[in-house]
């Protein structure tokens, strides 16, 4: 899928990720990323480029370049013009994202909407993949989405829009079920036929159901796309920027209800002597001190406390937690300070994102997105080890794949937190042991430090070994 050419001193990689837009295409050169227009494409791009959207911090920053810079003569039959883009520091997918973080994008994309309807512009889709983050902040990516808009044209991306943004943010609102499993199956959002199994007619009143679901399917989930085409197909363009008011009203009134989880109030710490705490954050801080970090990953970030820590030394942080509270906390705690080089992640590490799409290249797996130089594993490996069931030897080894340096911390079975995650399942653990970690990790990493914080918790400083 990937074509990777060179002409002279130019070399180019066209992303296969971007296929779908026929009219403009996304190229790397080096480092740089790069999107080559058509002629339809570039005429819009110029004026977009005449609006206030370009520059405002809603959009990817982006500006024009020679198409020469990008593709040879010989390969630029098609295209007439290209843009630069900003790169991305790690990219993350809706099914990755916390309730507070889906809400976010969706208010982005109908501002970006609303001001392209300003500027004689509309978008030709809706989907939540075309938003990513820089820090707990989202951006609209997707340059090539722009069209001029005319007194016929429509959003054709709304039924999009609702499958990849209002009914994931609606299951969860009112129904308190995760929308991330359903978005990762689901390529083009979640069907409205789909939803629908999910709420009953007593239902019919709670904010959105009525309006933007039972309405249109009736009582046959056959006709909703026949519905929902001729509904766009009538969208002039007063009735699209009130349609647009009345999404940005109805997404604002979703609310997460789920204030409590079982990891939610991990951040007092209880079970955290003080001392014990305070030898944990030297040790961090000690490695953080020791040079600049281009990316450090916080593997089981709970409340980003250590990714703050991180912030302050390093160039990007990406913190990735499985419990999707705790998660939303973080994204809100993030948000609110401002850390703008710290982005959340909500993850499952035993089972991550796989490559998945066309030819499993559309979206790509957690480790092809790029890798850390320096990695938190602090008060993880029983859960991996012991509450997932995972070889503690091929948790060190999948860490060591990382290619990074590492903090690790190891709570024995003497711990507190081990004994409530044993007091449930029967001991069958005989490698979760320090003397077999030790053994295991040499093989991998050469140790720079190891020390007690206190009688049941090691703390270990990891770098690779070349292999």
């Amino acid at each position: 899928m990937t074509e990777i050419a060179s002409a002279g001193k130019l070399n180019f990689t066209t992303d296969a990720r971007s296929f779908r837009d026929r009219s403009s295409r996304v190229v790397f050169k080096g480092q740089q990323v790069c999107r080559v227009l058509d002629q339809e494409a570039h005429t819009t791009w110029k004026h977009l480029a005449s609006s206030p959207l370009i520059g405002s911090n809603k959009l990817i920053q982006t500006h024009e370049i020679p198409l020469i810079d990008v593709f040879p003569a010989e390969k630029s039959a098609h295209w007439v013009g290209a843009l630069q883009h900003a790169r991305i520091p790690f990219v993350s997918y809706p099914y990755e994202w916390t309730f507070g973080m889906l809400k976010q994008a969706a208010l982005l994309q109908l501002e970006v909407l609303q001001e392209a309807i300003s500027a004689g512009l509309t978008l030709a889709d809706g989907t939540a993949f075309n938003t990513h983050w820089r820090g707990p902040n989202a951006m609209f990516v997707d340059i090539g989405s722009f069209r001029l808009l005319d007194e016929q044209s429509l959003w054709l991306g709304y039924r999009e829009f609702c499958q990849t943004h209002v009914y994931p943010l609606m299951l969860y609102a009112h129904k308190e079920l995760p929308f991330q499993p359903l978005m990762r199956g689901y390529a083009r959002g979640i069907p409205a036929e789909d939803i629908k199994q999910l709420f009953g007619w007593y239902e019919i009143f709670k904010p959105g159901v009525f309006d933007l679901f039972l309405s249109q399917l009736k009582t046959n989930p056959k006709t909703e796309s026949r519905l929902v085409t001729q509904m766009d197909t009538k969208l002039l363009r007063q009735q699209l920027v009130m349609t647009v008011k009345r999404l940005q009203k109805l997404i604002r009134s979703f609310d997460n209800r789920t204030e409590q989880s079982s990891w939610s109030d991990y951040h007092l710490r209880g079970h955290y002597a003080q001392e014990v705490f305070q030898r944990k954050i030297a040790i961090v801080q000690q490695v953080l001190g020791t040079k600049r970090w281009s990316m450090v990953w916080d593997l089981g970030c709970n409340d980003a406390y250590f990714a703050k820590l991180a912030a302050a030394h390093a160039d990007y942080v990406v913190g990735f937690e499985k419990d999707h509270v705790t998660a939303d906390t973080a994204f809100a705690f993030v948000r609110k300070e401002q850390l703008n080089n710290i982005q959340i992640i909500h993850a499952d590490l035993r089972n991550p994102s796989p490559s998945q799409g066309w030819a499993s290249q559309e979206q790509l797996g957690l480790t092809e997105r790029g890798k850390p130089d320096l990695v938190f594993s602090l008060a993880l490996i029983h859960h991996i080890v012991i509450g997932e069931n995972i070889p503690l030897a091929d948790y060190i080894q999948w860490l060591r794949s990382l290619n990074a340096t590492v903090v690790l911390e190891f709570p024995s079975k003497a711990d507190s937190m081990v004994q409530q995650l044993l007091s449930t399942r029967r001991d069958i653990f005989d490698d979760y042991d320090q003397g077999n970690l030790d053994t295991v990790v040499r093989q991998h990493f050469s140790v720079s430090h190891c020390s007690q914080v206190s009688e049941t918790r090691v703390m270990y400083v990891l770098d690779p070994l070349n292999e």
